[in-house]
């Protein structure tokens, strides 16, 4: 199943709730309900509408050679929290897993996908899994997906992504089940000009330069947008859960520091 999409607002029930979502938007930030935005935005063919599906965001990385596909692994999506005013922005995942019969659920989902739209390489899946249990496709990403990192192994997931494309479906890629593994972005609450020195959890650091002696990020993070991201892994969900929102804080916490916020 997928929630009712349209390009036409007409289309939806007057009591329905739904979201509008810019075409070819990424990250979540340009999500909203229709609820909470102006008309007048809304001119033009830049947007088109979906409705909301109440549930948890999972995505599945899985790898695809155009005619079948490889379920790679499974995310639980972070609850966005850190900035407001943009309730789906993507702020991190876990890896994760699922019933069996949920699991075998999405394998059938991304073949038939592969199959139709003859997708290739490492591929995502963004989907819900709503309060009767049913899923709901949200969106198919025909390329490699921020998690895909997660789920590395022994088998390196980008030479798989690379086979993919000479019709080669490797069979030797399995899970990463030794520990639970997750990201989470750090998102700039003002105007950056310095970053701190980051520990070696963190990884994507901005670009940095000195000037008179003053070690400065090289270009300018506008507020809103991403600074770093940290890195955890543990046994449960929930203890990489917490040491994310931990490692966020302190993060948080040397920024203010070195920016004099």
């Amino acid at each position: 199943m997928h929630p009712f999409t349209s390009l036409c607002k007409t289309d939806f029930k007057d009591n329905a709730i739904f979201l509008i979502k810019e075409i070819a938007g990424m990250g979540g930030g340009h999500v909203v309900f229709e609820s909470d935005i102006n008309d007048k935005l809304l001119s033009g063919s830049e947007y088109y509408y979906q409705e909301y599906i109440k549930g948890i965001v999972y995505s599945a990385v899985f790898l695809a050679n155009g005619k079948e596909a490889k379920l790679i692994g499974i995310n639980q999506h972070l609850k966005p929290s850190q900035i407001s005013s943009k309730p789906f922005l993507y702020e991190g995942a876990i890896t994760t897993n699922l019933q069996k019969d949920k699991k075998e659920e999405i394998d059938c989902i991304i073949n038939k996908l592969t199959k139709i739209t003859k997708l290739f390489g490492l591929c995502g899946l963004d989907f819900i899994i709503d309060e009767s249990n049913n899923i709901y496709v949200i969106d198919v990403n025909p390329r490699p997906p921020s998690t895909f990192e997660l789920h590395e192994n022994e088998y390196s997931l980008f030479a798989a992504h690379i086979d993919c494309f000479q019709g080669k479906l490797p069979r030797n890629v399995s899970y990463n089940c030794n520990k639970i593994h997750g990201h989470a972005i750090y998102y700039a609450k003002k105007d950056l000009f310095r970053a701190p020195n980051f520990p070696n959890w963190v990884k994507d650091i901005p670009r940095m330069k000195l000037k008179n002696n003053d070690l400065q990020i090289q270009d300018m993070i506008s507020a809103g947008n991403p600074v770093c991201s940290v890195y955890a892994e543990a046994n449960t969900l929930d203890e990489v859960k917490n040491l994310l929102f931990h490692r966020l804080q302190e993060i948080e916490l040397s920024i203010k520091s070195t920016n004099k916020l």
